[in-house]
């Protein structure tokens, strides 16, 4: 009889890669590891391994199967947790990289998706929730609470949405922020960026404006 001790897994274990930066001290900001470049990168300052993500994007972009859990996708995280550090642009300024990769070109197609998204039935049940008359001449009526409803659930979605569709281009600005013509194709991004959070913005001060309306009709039901 034979007894064993610890694991009696044959499987190989993976040996953990080396961290991006030293464990800081507490109310410390952690130090991270500079890598020497030849040449100013595309990537902002928290994205040193967006060239590995990108090899792997690319090989899919040739058909090749890497679904989730493949070995490949080890190690290729691109970004690192630290406070968010302003980028240093160029001077003179120049756009990087002249020719934009597939993977740009396709997270570019990914937030114009979401920030062109055009008008569908949330917004119908928003015009129709907004346009529903409730004042003294007018009696309630039973199928009111689900229009309003309906406009509530429209403009909750629709602030989701515009959320979405500032944290996409927020993101690609934060991954290549050298990736634009110039200095005022930039702000002009970022302009975008600020209208899609102020469209949400609205959308959730709808939402509130239909609750109380939808409190209105209920008090008013209730009165009958």
């Amino acid at each position: 009889m034979s007894f064993f001790t610890g694991s009696s897994s044959s499987r190989p274990r993976r040996q953990r890669s080396e961290p991006t930066y030293e464990t800081p001290a507490y109310d410390q900001q952690p130090q991270v590891r500079q890598y020497a470049q030849h040449q100013q990168s595309k990537f902002g300052p928290h994205f040193q391994k967006g060239p590995a993500q990108e090899e792997i994007y690319d090989r899919r972009a040739d058909s090749e199967n890497i679904p989730a859990g493949h070995p490949d996708l080890r190690d290729r995280a691109h970004s690192f947790h630290q406070p968010r550090q302003p980028h240093k642009y160029s001077d003179p300024f120049k756009k990087i990289p002249q020719e934009w990769s597939r993977q740009m070109s396709a997270e570019r197609s990914n937030y114009h998706a979401l920030c062109d998204r055009k008008k569908d039935k949330d917004s119908e049940a928003i015009r129709l929730a907004s346009d529903l008359e409730l004042g003294r001449k007018h009696k309630p009526r039973p199928e009111q609470g689900t229009i309003i409803k309906a406009g509530i659930s429209g403009c909750e979605a629709w602030a989701v949405h515009s959320n979405r569709a500032a944290q996409a281009r927020d993101g690609f600005a934060h991954k290549y922020p050298q990736s634009y013509e110039d200095l005022d194709a930039t702000a002009t991004h970022q302009n975008e960026i600020t209208k899609s959070r102020e469209r949400a913005n609205g959308f959730r001060q709808k939402a509130t404006t239909l609750a109380g309306k939808h409190t209105r009709w209920a008090e008013k039901m209730g009165g009958q």
